[in-house]
Order: structure tokens, then C-alpha cells, then sequence
């Protein structure tokens, strides 16, 4: 640049505007300061959340002790016993003893009877499954008499299929109908308990859900077979009296077949028991100390996502302790309470809230169901204690149905069961014109019979 002053001109640099120089790397010193913090505020974020996670674990397994409840496989163990003394050994014998040539037959065999008295070719099918079948009925009868029973995993090492499970009531129910069609009602009623023996002791310790579903397939086989047998069954009138094994039942037998289905604790709470086992097995997934193998969750403690592992395991067992409490329920009224607070279904949650609660909807499955088959099973069992009481009343009264169900009292009825799924807990509903019993959930008529051959000398 020239610039003059006076006579003289001198030259001068450029110049150009000046600013202030930025320190070197401004923006990524920043970038790393945020960074650092963010990373500082997630580190603390996350250490809250997993001590937060861990305090609601521990606050819902201190809840689940206080009440005395399992929550550890450890907790379902008991005291071993000889085989010569456990009745499931005998039990999980006499399902082998099934005979295999007949398991087509008897699968069809409940439908059959309820639709009215046997066929000849189906009654010739009931002898044959007999014949094929007195060792498993001798197996059967001696669990009955065996002092204890222990479902060990020793015993259970070797499970039968779901198949040859099904398969042991149904073949017990055509003993049953064989004996009722020759005339020798005294051994059809033992096999009715023994029965009903079976049924329960699947309720037993060691519990599972899968035995107490078997459970419940076992009561509803063993309840229609008292609804076929009962209308015609032949009962000695004078107390005392028997022709065992052949001939008519002896009152004694028939009031030991009522009080073993009126004797329903085992089967109230094996579903809680079943689903105690359940709740272990999602617990496992979180308690490091624990001796269930669990593939619940496919991540390790170090893992970012446990903490939220933990709330997923956690908001799937507080919904199984609804379904616990609810399947603890005498009634329907006091299911309804127990519900009250279910978790919603996933169907009704939203899209945000199904994504976040995507292990829980898996594992945590909705058992209401099983609550309301358990207490309509519960209600069959009774109805059929009423049938047989019903029965001995028709032995004194020459044929004839009580007016009403209070004539049943005390005599042939300790008490008047109540109906389970009646939400107001009151007793079963009785018309005797036609007879039928009534309970909330369905009428069971009480004229249908199986006999339809006269009757002669059990031909075992």
C-alpha cells in the first residue's frame, strides 16, 4: 500500500482484518468434554438402575420367603424312601404295563360311554383291555397300599411319554366298566379308588405343572367313570355285608370312595405347587446360587442389559404370584380377587410397552386358564361324591331321589360340598325332576347308565 505524507511517499504492507486466533482443536476438546460427562452421567445412570433392579429382586424374594413359599429347587426336596415303600415306583411301573395293542381303543373309550351304554363290540373290547392289563392293575393296587410316595428324580429319571401317562386312566376306567358290566361292582369300586389314589399322588411332592395337568386328565377320567357306573351300581343294603371281590359293593366301600373325593386338598393345591416350580425355574435365570439349569436368559450379569433382565424376570414372577394366589382359591370370588391386579396381556399393552417387555410377554404366560379348569375339575369331583351319596340314598329308598340335598345329611354326607365355581361359594343346585345336579358352570344328569348285560360272576 502507498500511502503520502508531505514530500514524502512510503510504502507500506498490506493489511488485513485482524481476529483472535482459536486455541488449536477447540471444538474436539469440547466434543471429548461432552463426551466425557454423557459417559460420566450413563455410568452413574446405569450403577442406579442395576442397584435399583437388584433391590426390587430382593425385596420380591424376601416377600416370597416371608410367606414361606419355594423359590429354590432345594426347596421342593424330600427325605428319600426305599422303592419297596414308594407308590410312584409302582405307579411309573404300571404305566409301562400298559398294554400297547389296546391304546387306539381305550383313547376313544371316555367319548364312547358318555354317549350311552357300551356297544357290544366296544364291550368286547373292555374284556380284552382287562385280559391285557392285570398286571398293571396289580401294580396300581399296590401303590394304594405303599406307606409313602415320592416323585425323586431318581423315580423320574426315565419319565414315560405323555402318550402312556393318558394312557393309564383310560385303561384303569375300562377295568372299571368291566367289572360294573359283569355284576362285580365290589372290585369296580376298588379300581375307582384306586383311581382317584393315582389322581392325587400326581398332586404330590415333587410337584410340576406337567403333573398336575396329568392330575387333572386322571380326575376327569376317574369323575366320568363315576357318572357312568353310579346310576346302576350294585350296593349290599345291610352294613357290614360284602361278597368281595366279586358281587355287589359293599355301604363301607362306597363311603370310602366318597370320602376319597370328598378328601380334594391334594388336587386344590397342586396348581399352586405346579406353578411354584414354574416361578423357580424363571427365578433361575437371575439367582446365580441356583441348582435349576435355566435357558431363560441367554445373558451374563456383566451383560448392560442385566439390569433389565432382572426387571423382565421380576415383572414376570409378580404375575405368576397373582396366578399362585388366585389358583390357592377355594371360589370363583376368591379367584376374581386374586386377579384383580393381573398384569395386563400383552395384547392390550402398546407397541412401545410390548417392545420393552418383550422377555417378560414370553415367560410370563397367562395361567387364569388353568384356575378356572382347576376349579371345574374341583366341582366334578364333588358332584361325584354327591352321585354315589345319591346312590346309597336309592339303596334305603327303594329307588327314589331325595326330595333335596339336605336329606343326604349326615347320614350319606358328612356336609354339603360347596359348588367352586360359583362366585357366591354356595352349594350345588339339585332338581329332581329329572335328576340332575347343577353347578355354575354346567348341570350334571344323574340317570345315565352302562349296564346292559345282565349281571354275572367277575371273569377276571
Amino acid at each position: 500500500m502507498i500511502v503520502a505524507t508531505g514530500a514524502m511517499t512510503t510504502l507500506q504492507p498490506n493489511s488485513e482484518p485482524t481476529y483472535p486466533n482459536p486455541p488449536p482443536y477447540w471444538w474436539t476438546k469440547r466434543l471429548l468434554l461432552f463426551a466425557a460427562v454423557l459417559a460420566l452421567g450413563l455410568v452413574i445412570a446405569w450403577n442406579w438402575w442395576a442397584r435399583e433392579a437388584q433391590r426390587r429382586v430382593d425385596a420380591e424374594v424376601a416377600a416370597i420367603r416371608a410367606r414361606g413359599e419355594p423359590l429354590d429347587a432345594a426347596d421342593f426336596e424330600v427325605a428319600p424312601i426305599p422303592d419297596s415303600l414308594n407308590a410312584a415306583v409302582s405307579i411309573v411301573a404300571a404305566i409301562g404295563k400298559v398294554p400297547a395293542s389296546e391304546v387306539n381303543f381305550i383313547a376313544n373309550l371316555p367319548s364312547r360311554m358318555k354317549s350311552g351304554p357300551l356297544a357290544p363290540a366296544d364291550q368286547q373290547g373292555v374284556d380284552r383291555v382287562t385280559k391285557a392289563s392285570t398286571t398293571m392293575q396289580s401294580l396300581v393296587r399296590t401303590a394304594r397300599f405303599q406307606p409313602g410316595i415320592v416323585w425323586s428324580t431318581n423315580v423320574l429319571k426315565n419319565p414315560p411319554t405323555w402318550g402312556s401317562q393318558t394312557s393309564l386312566p383310560r385303561t384303569l376306567l375300562a377295568d372299571a366298566l368291566h367289572e360294573h358290566l359283569a355284576g362285580s361292582d365290589a372290585e369296580a369300586i376298588e379300581i375307582l379308588r384306586d383311581m382317584i389314589f393315582v389322581t392325587d399322588s400326581l398332586e404330590r411332592p415333587r410337584p410340576n405343572l406337567l403333573m398336575h395337568l396329568l392330575a387333572t386328565f386322571n380326575g376327569s377320567i376317574t369323575f366320568d367313570a363315576v357318572e357312568g357306573i353310579t346310576p346302576d351300581l350294585q350296593v349290599m343294603p345291610q352294613i357290614g355285608a360284602t361278597t368281595q371281590p366279586t358281587g355287589p359293593a359293599s355301604r363301607e366301600q362306597v363311603a370310602a370312595l366318597i370320602a376319597a373325593l370328598l378328601d380334594d386338598q391334594d388336587m386344590q393345591k397342586g396348581l399352586a405347587r405346579g406353578l411354584q416350580a414354574e416361578r423357580v425355574i424363571i427365578y433361575s435365570a437371575i439367582n446365580p446360587a441356583s441348582r435349576v439349569r435355566s435357558t431363560v436368559s441367554p445373558w451374563g450379569s456383566s451383560s448392560l442389559a442385566w439390569p433389565w433382565v432382572q426387571l423382565e424376570i421380576l415383572r414376570s414372577m409378580q404375575a405368576m404370584d397373582q396366578i399362585i394366589g388366585a389358583a390357592e382359591a377355594a371360589d370363583v370370588a376368591a379367584e376374581q380377587t386374586a386377579m384383580s391386579k393381573e398384569v395386563r396381556s400383552p395384547l392390550e399393552e402398546s407397541a412401545l410397552t410390548r417392545s420393552a417387555h418383550t422377555l417378560s410377554n414370553v415367560g410370563g404366560m397367562k395361567f387364569g386358564a388353568r384356575v378356572d379348569q382347576q376349579l371345574s375339575t374341583l366341582a366334578s369331583r364333588r358332584v361325584a361324591a354327591i352321585r354315589l351319596a345319591i346312590r346309597l340314598y336309592q339303596v334305603d329308598h327303594d329307588g327314589t331321589f331325595p326330595e333335596t340335598l339336605d336329606e343326604l345329611v349326615p347320614r350319606y354326607l358328612p356336609a354339603l360340598p360347596t359348588d367352586p365355581t360359583d362366585p357366591g361359594g354356595k352349594l350345588f343346585t339339585y332338581r329332581k325332576s329329572p335328576p340332575t345336579v347343577i353347578a355354575a358352570y354346567g348341570a350334571f344328569p344323574l340317570t345315565r347308565t352302562q349296564r346292559s348285560r345282565p349281571a354275572t360272576t367277575s371273569a377276571n
